[in-house]
């Protein structure tokens, strides 16, 4: 699933809607970038939805403040906009004022100037636009949708409204009736790149990805400097048709039109990691991390790179930041314990995977690994443990896996009988294995049934499994040498 992330005006798309009743007024439609909740933290990073708001230029003094809207520059636009209300306390300058707290993210703040503004009673459809966009951003999606409806009574031919209603629908998980508005936007105004763009996380969202690329593309087309619209296309071409060269040129160009666009280099680092490019993928990863520190899933696929190019070490280090920043974080334990396994460093892995389970206690992968790090010791005590941990896994999946590894560990307690029923049940579940023969021959072999030992050695050896293929195979083993045995 793509995650929506919050970029508080990474960049701002301006365009000049002229007002009918003033030929010396124009109409700023500024639209930005909203918050939504993360779906799954770990997940692409893609480009949200815009609301659209409406603010006024009258004056050379106004025109410098938006250019500076225009720069992504909200904070000193906000300070150019206070200078002109307290300069000239009209309802214009009271208006673009509320603007300007909207786009610095003061919600709150901006709803009271515009209800202020409502008073002068001018330029009402401008005006229930950006209250009802105040209010989408305030969580409240009724009275959002009431005021974006107040707004088409007067005007229903305005199209940044049905645009903003879609945003609203997004978010309320109204895929249909979002794809309406935007569809009804368009039918205004099919020029509009940020409709189409909108729509095709719609599209995206209901797993039409044929037509969500279609929509990317269309927004690139009229609006080809838009990093965000490279970003999220090349999401779907990634991640849901796995064309990750495709994926990562368009990475680049979001990069290239954006250079310090966090997203877009923490998305193609993944990109790279899923080709295996993974010195391509930590460096972005690092580009990211020096953008934002904080960021805590970069630690966890820059750790997952460094585990790849088994780099145990970094990996590890990687995976302590990220469980410093997230101590709840199941994956960042997982992962570490199974570094530390690779490094044969199991009491650790150990400790790990226990931290792991106590967080999610139904995970059968975890009691799987903890099994297997406890049957890497050799310990007798430990091979209890991991029998424990198999029962618990065979609890949760009745798997091949499960069966062969406890299976694995009875034998090497030396308790045969209990290992030939578990590689039994391994062969039922798949008995296309050579190894699940060859093996349980080996604790036919321990329990002295050489008879049956014999039978399951030359079935292994016809599957194509050449220890099995031994004519000498059952003098080589004596019933005090059972070392052979392993899991899976």
């Amino acid at each position: 699933m793509v995650s929506i992330l919050y970029q508080l005006l990474s960049f701002l798309l301006i365009f000049i809607i002229l007002n009918s009743c003033s030929t010396n007024k124009n109409i700023l439609a500024l639209k930005v970038p909203i918050k939504n909740n993360v779906n799954n933290e770990f997940d692409i990073r893609a480009s949200g939805e815009s609301r659209t708001i409406f603010m006024f230029i009258y004056t050379k003094e106004q025109e410098e403040a938006v250019n500076k809207l225009k720069l992504g520059d909200v904070t000193s636009a906000l300070i150019n906009f206070e200078y002109l209300y307290n300069k000239n306390k009209n309802s214009n300058n009271l208006f673009n004022l509320a603007g300007a707290y909207y786009l610095n993210g003061n919600f709150q703040k901006a709803l009271s100037l515009y209800q202020e503004y409502s008073k002068f009673n001018e330029n009402l459809t401008e005006l229930y636009n950006n209250i009802g966009a105040t209010y989408g951003n305030l969580g409240n999606y009724t009275e959002a949708n009431n005021y974006y409806n107040k707004a088409l009574k007067i005007n229903p031919n305005i199209s940044v409204i049905y645009h903003n209603i879609g945003v609203e629908d997004k978010i309320k998980n109204s895929y249909q009736k979002a794809l309406e508005s935007y569809n009804k936007a368009l039918e205004i105004n099919p020029n509009d790149p940020n409709s189409y763009y909108n729509r095709a996380n719609i599209f995206y969202l209901m797993k039409d990805y044929d037509s969500a690329i279609k929509d990317y593309s269309k927004a690139i087309d009229i609006g080809p400097n838009n990093p965000k619209f490279y970003n999220n296309r090349a999401i779907v071409q990634g991640e849901i048709t796995n064309i990750y060269d495709i994926a990562i040129k368009d990475y680049t160009i979001a990069i290239e039109l954006k250079p310090n666009y966090t997203e877009a280099y923490f998305n193609r680092g993944i990109a790279y990691s899923n080709i295996a490019r993974f010195k391509e993928a930590i460096k972005d990863f690092d580009k990211v991390l020096s953008l934002e520190p904080s960021f805590h899933s970069v630690y966890y696929y820059r750790g997952n790179a460094y585990f790849n190019l088994r780099q145990f070490e970094k990996a590890i280090e990687n995976y302590d930041k990220l469980i410093e920043l997230r101590p709840n974080f199941v994956k960042g334990y997982i992962n570490r314990g199974s570094a530390y396994a690779l490094q044969n460093d199991f009491d650790k892995a150990i400790k790990d995977y226990t931290e792991a389970i106590k967080i999610e206690p139904n995970d059968k992968d975890i009691y799987y690994y903890r099994g297997n790090a406890y049957f890497n010791t050799g310990i007798d005590k430990a091979l209890e443990l991991a029998i424990k941990d198999y029962t618990k896994l065979i609890e949760l999946e009745k798997s091949e896996r499960a069966y062969f590894n406890r299976g694995s560990t009875y034998a090497s307690l030396k308790k045969y009988k209990q290992a030939i029923d578990d590689f039994t049940k391994a062969i039922e579940l798949n008995s296309k294995s050579s190894e699940n023969y060859y093996y349980r021959g080996l604790a036919y072999y321990f329990n002295n049934n050489v008879d049956l030992a014999q039978i399951d050695f030359r079935k292994s050896c016809e599957m194509g499994f050449k220890e099995a293929c031994n004519s000498q195979l059952i003098d080589k083993f004596s019933k005090n040498d059972n070392s052979i045995l392993i899991s899976k």
